[in-house]
Parts: C-alpha cells; structure tokens; sequence
C-alpha cells in the first residue's frame, strides 16, 4: 500500500484555483503517528498512517479566495457556499493550530464529551471526521452531538471529498458569471 494523496489531488483539483498547503520535510514519522494514536486512546488506519507520515504530513486545500470570497459574520447563504476548502489534521512541527491533531483532539473531547479523534474537515462545517477507538471512521454531527460510520477508507473519503469541493467550487463560478 502507498500514499495516494499526489495521485488524489492530480486527479481531482486544478492547480491554479486552489491555494494548497502542507507540512512536507516535517511530516511525523509512522512510528510517532503509532503513538500518538495510543495516546489519543485510539488506532490509526494506515492509510491515514501514509498520508499523514508521506510527503503531505497533513494537508490543506481551499479555493482561492479571489475565487471564492469568504463569507462574512451575518452571512446569509445556502450551506453549501460556506464550505470552499478542507484539512488533514497533522503533528507537523509548524503545522497550524486549526489544523493540529494533538490541539484539535483535546478540544474535540473536551466540547463534546466523545472518546472520538478528528482528522479532517471540511472548511465551513462544524462537522468532523473522526477515527473511534478501533480505527473506524465516522462522521460527527455538531447539531445532535451524534456519530455514524462511514463505509470507506481515508483515501476513498478524501477523494469524494475533494471531487464534492471541485463541484461546490464549479457551481460557485457559475453562480458568479451570472451575477
């Protein structure tokens, strides 16, 4: 098994419409990745091993701004024009606190009271991807406080996740050519 996140991103985003972001050189090791996940008290999948240890270490990806510009406090739109971008949640040294797995999982529990580890997200949702304590992934809903599984593996979601963030993107563009 390898790291599909270049292959993902090759395939689904064009590069001169997002602004993308990772922490490279600084990935963690899989070892460090193996603890941390027993610190969290769960486990890991290593898909989500790979990317987070590979060339990427956790990732952000966002439509430019210019593009798509952000909404604004008292903002009145339909959901889905609020949600231009995503993350991987990462242990990276300069990674960025909104983005830092150790920082985003303290809080995650401390708000909610749920023995689950956030991973990613998508920019504008207060809803969380998270690993339980067997590895599964499941799908946080910020308004009922509740979880469900979802059926597929990191790279699956992050995939569906990207193309779902293209078709916002392309339907936004279109929005604003009719304007």
């Amino acid at each position: 098994m390898q790291d599909r996140t270049w292959n993902i991103l090759e395939s689904t985003l064009e590069s001169d419409i997002y602004e993308t972001a990772c922490s490279q050189g600084d990935a963690p090791s899989a070892e460090q990745l193996h603890a941390l996940a027993q610190e969290l008290g769960c486990r890991f999948p290593e898909e989500f091993i790979l990317h987070s240890s590979g060339r990427f270490g956790g990732l952000y990806v966002a439509v430019k701004e210019d593009l798509w510009p952000r909404a604004k406090e008292g903002d009145v739109a339909a959901f889905w024009e609020f949600l231009f971008g995503l993350c991987t949640f990462s242990v990276a040294p300069q990674i960025p606190d909104f983005m830092n797995l150790r920082l985003t999982t303290a809080a995650f529990k401390a708000e909610t009271g749920l023995d689950l580890v956030p991973f990613m997200r998508v920019l504008g949702d207060p809803s969380r991807y998270c690993f339980d304590a067997e590895g599964n992934i499941v799908l946080w809903s910020s308004g009922s406080n509740e979880f469900a599984p979802v059926e597929t593996g990191f790279f699956d979601l992050l995939e569906e996740e990207l193309r779902a963030l293209r078709e916002r993107k392309d339907r936004k563009l279109a929005q604003r050519q009719q304007a």
